[in-house]
Parts: C-alpha cells; structure tokens; sequence
C-alpha cells in the first residue's frame, strides 16, 4: 500500500521522521509515496526545500528522490519558481545537486516515459542481505 492522499510536506515530514528515529519502512513508504505522486500527477512540489536539507543528510535517500522527480520533470521547477521562489533561493545546497545532475546529463531515461522512476527501490534503506518485494 502506498500513502499518496497527503501533501508533499507530509511525506517528506514522514521521511524525516523515520530517518530520526531509524524507522526505515517507514522511511520506505514516504519515498514511494512521493515517487507514486510523481507517477501519478508528473508533479512533486516541495514547497521548502531548505526544511527537507536541514533535517537531512548529504547521502540521504529523501533527497536523491526529491532530486529524481525534478531532474525526470524540469518543468516542475518552472512551478517552483513560480510558486514558492524563495523556497529554491533559501536552499542552494538543492540547486547544486540539481545542476550537478544535469551536468552529468541524468534527464536520460531508456525507459521514455519522463515520469517513471526506474527502479524505486535504489531509494529505499535496506537492513544487509533484505531486498524489496
């Protein structure tokens, strides 16, 4: 079962949750929470990006989905600019990681449809030897 009735805010707020108090399932269903919206409507909007930097880490998985959605849909920083500017000028650490990934030329995707996250499980946190099923 995938959570996809709440906001953004609310999955990435269950994502940090989880990651603090090293609830990974739970972390697990944020991710794929998002990555369905995504799937669903072509559209993440994370309406303060510098809450979802502060309460993660570098390597977190919450933000290499976050980054995901963005760099399969560039139209949706378009509606971030629009919508919520301030939000991407308070977190440069994101446009840094966006422009990195664009710079490696990311955007790619063999499977041609924009929207589909190739394998969602590269986004979750596994115990050693535990697999998705």
């Amino acid at each position: 079962m995938v959570f996809t009735k709440g906001s953004c805010r609310q999955l990435v707020d269950l994502s940090i949750f989880g990651d603090k108090y090293d609830m990974p399932a739970l972390c697990n269903y944020a991710v794929d929470g998002l990555i369905k919206k995504h799937e669903q409507t072509n559209n993440v909007i994370i309406s303060s990006f510098a809450h979802l930097y502060k309460n993660t880490l570098p390597n977190s998985l919450l933000r290499k989905t976050v980054l995901a959605t963005y760099l399969c849909t560039p139209a949706q920083i378009e509606t971030v600019l629009e919508k919520y500017p301030q939000s991407l000028l308070d977190c440069a650490e994101f446009l840094l990681d966006y422009t990195r990934a664009l710079v490696k030329d990311t955007t790619k995707h063999p499977n041609n449809d924009p929207r589909r996250i190739l394998d969602p499980c590269q986004y979750h946190r596994h115990a050693d030897g535990e697999e998705c099923t």
